[in-house]
């Protein structure tokens, strides 16, 4: 029964984790910068400036 519990907390939270990545990844895509956050790691300093 514990390892069902468990099971079913990590399917859980890998789905929560995937639709929340979706997401953000169309917040970026709507303002126009997922080219930019997702070409190279750049570090956020430079997304302002």
């Amino acid at each position: 029964m514990f390892y069902v519990f468990i099971f079913i907390e990590a399917l859980l939270t890998v789905l929560f984790a995937s639709i929340k990545s979706i997401n953000i990844y169309k917040d970026f895509e709507e303002e126009g910068i997922e080219l930019l956050t997702l070409s190279k790691p750049i570090s956020r300093k430079k997304i302002i400036w």
